[in-house]
């Protein structure tokens, strides 16, 4: 139970001093870090994020990106969408899957990685198990044009989200 409650924003003129203190991600920016704060760059993280998009008439097609990691981290999210879905007719089958790898070796993706006319949304958000990756790490993204009948989606957009080292 916290001895004091601050509702508002709080300024403190001096020194904080802590044991330990957990803040906000993105709660603090240059403007708030004194120049000779002596904060080494190995204890920062970065979020990096890797993106792929074509322009939004373009049909959905197979194809492969990739992105190699220039600092050890971990792959924390991905994003598929379209601009456009297919046709949603009562036969239409189409479909656009992707597939995230790490040097070659699928990186497991659970929930939808797929967008189907029944998905019916412009974009899905998979569960990524965290996946670590060293400096060199090569990912690659696959994108799928499935299905034989109806209209496919147009304007593909894929993003990887990373979560990097400073040092």
């Amino acid at each position: 139970m916290p001895l004091c409650r601050f509702e508002t924003d709080l300024h403190v003129a001096g020194a904080i001093s802590c044991d330990n203190i957990t803040i906000p991600k993105e709660s603090v920016d240059d403007s708030q870090v004194a120049a000779n704060a002596g904060i080494a760059v190995s204890k920062l993280r970065h979020l990096q994020t890797a993106e792929f998009s074509e322009h939004s008439e373009v049909t959905v097609t197979d194809k492969v990106f990739s992105t190699r990691r220039m600092r050890a981290g971990n792959l924390m999210r991905v994003l598929l969408g379209v601009h456009t879905l297919m046709s949603a007719g009562g036969s239409d089958n189409k479909s656009v899957t992707i597939t995230v790898k790490k040097n070659g070796t699928t990186v497991g993706l659970t929930g939808s990685a797929t967008i189907t006319k029944a998905t019916a949304a412009k974009y899905v958000l998979p569960t990524v198990p965290t996946t670590p990756h060293s400096a060199n790490d090569l990912y690659t993204v696959e994108i799928a044009d499935g299905g034989d009948t109806g209209t496919q989606a147009e304007g593909v957009y894929v993003a990887l989200e990373f979560d990097e080292s400073g040092a």
